[in-house]
This record gives C-alpha cells, sequence and structure tokens, in this order.
C-alpha cells in the first residue's frame, strides 16, 4: 500500500469513527515518512494524550511553519498543559502543608514513626515538584516533628523518614488520617 493509499485508509477509518484503526495507520505512515504533514495533522486529533498532540502538532510546524491552524490548536493545547500544570502544583502544595501539619499533630501526640513518615513523605513530593520550604518554614516543620526524631533512635528515625519518602500520595493521606 502506498503512503497515499494508506493516509486515505486512514482518514476513512477516523471519519467512520475507527479512531484506534486510524492512529494505527496513520503511526505506520509517520514511521516510515516522518515528513508527512497530512499524517502528522490527522494524528493530532487521533493521539489521546495532551502531549502527544503537542508533539504532533510541533512535528507539523517543523514540516510547514506556516499551517496556522496548527499553530493556534498549539498554543491552545500548551495553554490546556499550563492549565493543568498549576493546578497539579496547587493540589500538590496544598498536600504539602496538609501532609507537614500531620506530621507536627502525630508528633505532638506522640507518634514519632508516624510523624516522621509524613515528613519525609512531604520532603520527598517538595523535592519532586521543586518546591522548597522557605527558611522559615522549614523552620518551623522542624520545630514540629522535633520531639519525634528525639524520641527515637537516629537510625529508627532515618528508617521511618525513608518509609515516609516512598510512600505514595494516596497511603500518606491514609497514614495521616489514621487514628493509630
Amino acid at each position: 500500500m502506498s503512503s497515499i493509499e494508506g493516509l486515505q485508509k486512514a482518514i476513512q477509518a477516523a471519519r467512520a469513527g475507527r479512531k484506534v484503526e486510524a492512529r494505527d495507520l496513520l503511526i505506520q505512515i509517520v514511521e516510515i515518512n516522518p515528513q508527512n504533514e497530512m499524517a502528522w495533522v490527522w494524528l493530532t486529533g487521533l493521539v489521546d494524550s495532551l502531549e502527544d498532540r503537542i508533539i504532533a502538532c510541533e512535528n507539523v510546524l517543523t514540516i510547514n511553519p506556516a499551517n496556522q491552524k496548527v499553530r493556534v490548536f498549539l498554543e491552545e493545547l500548551q495553554s490546556q498543559q499550563q492549565s493543568l500544570l498549576e493546578d497539579k502544583n496547587r493540589e500538590d502544595a496544598i498536600t504539602l502543608f496538609n501532609q507537614e501539619d500531620y506530621a507536627g499533630l502525630a508528633a505532638a501526640e506522640a507518634r514519632s514513626g508516624k510523624a516522621l513518615q509524613l515528613a519525609g513523605y512531604a520532603a520527598a513530593l517538595r523535592e519532586s515538584i521543586g518546591a522548597p520550604l522557605p527558611p522559615s518554614e522549614q523552620a518551623r516543620v522542624n520545630r514540629m516533628i522535633a520531639p519525634a526524631r528525639e524520641a527515637l533512635l537516629e537510625s529508627i528515625v532515618n528508617a521511618e523518614w525513608e518509609t515516609g519518602r516512598s510512600l505514595e500520595l494516596d497511603q500518606a493521606i491514609e497514614l495521616a488520617l489514621s487514628t493509630e
């Protein structure tokens, strides 16, 4: 099958609602001919993730920088991506403050292991999103969890901290809300 026949078959599949078939055909086409602008244009609407749509648009614009429709679509996609990132960062920040405060509460209640795990989780999340605590806030967190650090041997403190660093979000929330 020629590239033109493959493209026609993919477009027919897309128009008939057979998205997966169309996408698979188009991917085969761009693997053989990465400069096929029309295949990339169709892929912008058929790939599943926002990131893949952005990549498809960028490929179209690499081939044809004058494609204004795709340029406008790319700007819309990048705006969506930025909004999602801002929402996620906001959610992460709320999670962080909650986890740090729950760590302080656990330390005050003499639940040292729980306090250190929650503080370790928050520290790991801060590192992963590039949001270090300002020095005054770090001092506050350190003061809150100091009783937990002082109540345990250093090796246990380190083990609890590392356990917290390896928690997933749902595990950290479950730990924070647990009464044990």
